[in-house]
């Protein structure tokens, strides 16, 4: 029940600064760095908490990794007084990740049953959101629903199923894997912003998204185990 507690209140913050993140940039520029500074995050904490240690190709990832992330961050090639805000939330977006990856990965193994976990958990935060926007939104809730809702179901599904997924194998294996294999959806992200949403992708921005995926891969190479 902590851990539950923990990862609901976590996961509201994630929320919060996610969609903040998206109002303020574009999905190719947020995306990449929120999900690629997750794992840096959960590799680093996961020692200290699960007893879980980085051999020296998981460390090389976790460089590569962190290089790929700062090329994000200035890949648009706007300006930083032009891109801080989107940049920020997306930084913070990629802290709650991994907060929230090491609460709900000590917490399936904790209760023995992963399954169990991720219902009890989308039954405790998936309220508070729907009440949160009917005090945002007030009357306008009902009818955006009547248009829209398909859309939240849809996310809402393939979300609980991706992250339910995500948990089963965190309570499996080392969490600091798990995290960067999850994460490698940032190219995909990528290329999504730029073919479905127009959004402008540049030379910079493909080679800092591809040296993050690499360095995520990196992390998961046996080599010097």
């Amino acid at each position: 029940w902590p851990y539950l507690i923990g990862s609901t209140l976590i996961h509201a913050c994630y929320y919060f600064f996610l969609l903040r993140a998206y109002a303020h940039g574009d999905l190719s520029h947020v995306y990449p760095i929120a999900r690629g500074l997750g794992p840096l995050l959960v590799a680093i904490f996961s020692g200290r908490l699960a007893g879980e240690t980085l051999a020296w190709s998981e460390a090389g990832g976790v460089l590569v990794v962190s290089i790929g992330i700062f090329g994000l961050a200035l890949g648009s090639g706007l300006a930083f007084a032009a891109a801080w805000r989107p940049t920020f939330f997306a930084v913070m977006t990629g802290i709650t990740i991994g907060a929230y990856t090491v609460t709900d990965g000590l917490g399936a193994r904790v209760s023995g049953d992963a399954l169990g976990y991720v219902v009890w958990l989308n039954l405790l935060e998936g309220p508070w959101i729907l009440l949160i926007a009917a005090w945002k939104r007030g009357a306008m809730l009902i009818p955006y629903l009547r248009v829209h809702a398909w859309r939240g179901l849809a996310g809402g599904f393939v979300a609980t199923m991706s992250y339910g997924i995500a948990i089963w194998a965190l309570s499996l294996g080392a969490m600091a894997h798990v995290a960067a294999l999850r994460e490698t959806s940032v190219l995909f992200a990528t290329l999504m912003g730029t073919l479905l949403l127009g959004e402008r992708f540049g030379r910079r921005r493909l080679v800092a998204a591809t040296l993050v995926v690499v360095g995520l891969l990196a992390m998961n190479l046996p080599i010097g185990r």
